[in-house]
């Protein structure tokens, strides 16, 4: 078993009025609110025998509920809500059949096997026989700036991977210390390496990696997750799923839900909430929403994903002019992502590529990061309204695609499923987004001018 829970700090303090409007049911399905802080995480692997599961105590608190991420062969198969303080294999078993059984065989009846009649703490076992080895060399990309201590956590668990053949390229914008080139000389691991890059910013950085690379497959984590122990055969599974496939993103799991905070990420961005692969391109596999392709976070998240080398060879790589580190703080995997299914590449959401993240623990740090959010978002929108390619394209989805924007927004409000003054920062962000992209394209247009800014992909 493997416990998610990092210990993260947890008061027994009464929520405040505007936490008390988080209470409302997860995205991923299962019902979680406030009053039941902290959270215990675990993952539940059915090819192995079940184990008993014991929620440890944050702070010396133990909330009332665990949350465990079953998974059959690797694939996620659905989240199951467990009680604590602790439950033994037999109950472990009895609580999964009850809450996924149809999941479980349906996944038995995809794999053109005989679906089981129950399940058992001795699980359901596993057959690798037909797993591939043909699998790609790939290149993992971690851009990073002052932040050694995380750089070491992902650094473990990349070199913990089952996977044959893989480099780490660790990318580090203007460091003010040698501290995070020390952590990675530290992993005495020949397959790491550290890149110093001195123009700020994450676009720049992966652009950086992406040029130091030399996989087929280009794989861009954060510093802030750690990775799941199957996590580049998925990637490569995700690959083998549709023709062209030229970008792959997968699952993102909270480390932790300990704090209001985390807890509003987890429901609110729904990372993990997308548990069956998909398939999106500009052919057969189209998303309903009036906004599609234009859509934000439909196909996944920067933070876990994956790129060929010939699609990034072909598009140029990430746009230097979005993203943490430049005036309009974020929108650049957005904006990638709508660029490969715009050449024609298909991109594969594969929910079995997990990464654990560390969510955001105080709502101070998430009242920032959600305002960037929203910046982000629509300095993405303004560098294609930009395009006469793309602009009408746009413009003539936006009244069918502002109308659900706002019908969500607005059923949120009347749920209490966010705090207002979270929800508030995010729309604040987009509408100071276009005046941010405007003034971080000019910046990078003069830095390119005057020789200070080399273009990576000439």
């Amino acid at each position: 078993m493997l416990s998610l829970s990092d210990g993260s700090r947890h008061s027994r303090r009464e929520p405040s009025k505007e936490e008390n409007l988080a209470v409302q049911p997860s995205s991923t399905g299962t019902t979680i609110g406030v009053e039941d802080l902290p959270v215990f995480l675990t993952e539940i692997e059915l090819s192995e025998p079940l184990p008993a599961v014991t929620a440890q105590p944050v702070d010396g608190v133990v909330g009332k509920k665990m949350r465990a991420l079953v998974r059959l062969r690797y694939q996620p198969i659905g989240y199951v809500i467990l009680p604590t303080p602790s439950v033994s294999p037999e109950t472990v078993a009895t609580s999964i059949w009850d809450q996924l059984c149809d999941q479980i065989r349906a996944y038995f009846v995809d794999q053109a096997e005989s679906p089981p009649e129950s399940l058992s703490p001795a699980g359901l076992g596993r057959d690798r026989s037909t797993e591939p080895t043909d699998l790609p060399f790939m290149s993992v990309v971690v851009a990073t700036r002052d932040r050694p201590e995380k750089v070491g956590r992902v650094l473990a668990t990349l070199a913990a991977l089952d996977y044959p053949s893989f480099e780490v390229v660790v990318v580090e914008n203007g460091p003010s210390n040698e501290r995070t080139r020390s952590a990675v000389a530290a992993t005495g691991d020949d397959r790491f390496r550290y890149v110093h890059e001195q123009v700020p910013g994450t676009s720049r950085g992966r652009n950086r990696g992406i040029y130091e690379s030399s996989g087929e497959i280009v794989v861009f984590v954060d510093d802030d997750v750690r990775v799941d122990g199957w996590y580049l055969r998925a990637i490569a599974q995700g690959f083998r799923r549709a023709d062209n496939v030229g970008c792959v993103t997968g699952m993102v799991s909270p480390v932790a839900l300990n704090t209001v905070a985390e807890l509003y990420v987890d429901q609110r961005l729904a990372w993990a909430a997308s548990l069956k692969p998909r398939t999106f391109d500009l052919r057969k596999h189209r998303d309903d929403s009036a906004l599609y392709p234009y859509s934000a976070g439909i196909f996944g998240t920067g933070g876990n994903c994956a790129l060929r080398r010939a699609a990034l060879d072909r598009i140029g790589g990430f746009d230097e002019a979005l993203g943490p580190g430049t005036r309009s703080g974020g929108g650049e995997d957005l904006d990638i992502f709508l660029r490969v299914v715009r050449v024609g590449y298909s991109l594969v959401r594969e929910p079995a590529a997990i990464v654990h993240h560390e969510h955001y623990k105080e709502l101070s740090v998430l009242h920032r990061q959600m305002f960037s959010y929203g910046r982000g978002f629509t300095a993405y929108l303004t560098k294609h309204l930009l395009r006469p390619r793309t602009a009408i394209d746009i413009v003539s989805r936006i009244p069918r695609g502002i109308a659900p924007i706002m019908k969500a927004k607005n059923g949120a409000k009347a749920l209490g499923v966010v705090p207002p003054s979270i929800a508030g920062r995010e729309f604040r962000g987009m509408f100071f987004g276009p005046f941010a992209y405007l003034e971080s394209a000019y910046r990078l247009h003069r830095s390119v001018r005057a020789g200070k800014h080399p273009d990576l992909f000439a």
